[in-house]
């Protein structure tokens, strides 16, 4: 690690040299901030007029939602699946089945409403899908199941 260190070091020192960068392209003349040479040519004046404006695409908003919803989603699933354990183990240890089977009750009621709600969500990232352009990553539909299931484990390793 030290050889590569001190290599680097050297190139560092042979770039900078003394500090005079003049003879670089563009020297002493303010960066273009505006020009993105990854931006096709026909759509930079209209990535330039949205900067410019504030203007966020419809896609974009709606990712930002969806991933807020989702975030939102998660912490509900882990906090009542957390009280879920508590309430069930509190009972187990006082011997009082009925309370037991009454909060056993409750989450089933619980996973049912999440899991009509996990169905809303999805529908909105189907929604979004199909409005992304051509190479934006689609976001992917979440398993109610799955999530309900990673809340009961993650438990333990709090």
């Amino acid at each position: 690690m030290k050889r590569w260190e001190s290599l680097v070091d050297r190139l560092v020192r042979d770039i900078i040299g003394d500090g005079n960068i003049s003879h670089l392209n563009g020297a002493g003349q303010p960066l273009d901030l505006d020009d993105d040479p990854n931006t096709p040519e026909h759509l930079r004046i209209a990535h330039k007029i949205m900067r410019d404006y504030d203007v966020t695409p419809d896609w974009m908003a709606t990712a930002k939602a969806l991933e807020q919803i989702e975030a939102k989603l998660r912490k509900q699933i882990n906090i009542r699946a957390d009280r879920f354990q508590r309430e069930q183990t509190s009972a187990l240890r006082r011997g009082s089945y009925t309370q037991l089977t009454q909060i056993e009750a409750d989450w089933q009621a619980y996973t049912e409403a999440f899991a009509e709600k996990i169905g809303r969500y999805n529908k909105e990232v189907l929604l979004y899908n199909l409005k992304v352009p051509k190479g934006i990553q689609h976001k992917q539909v979440l398993i109610s199941e799955k999530l309900i299931e990673q809340a009961l484990s993650r438990r333990g390793d709090d």
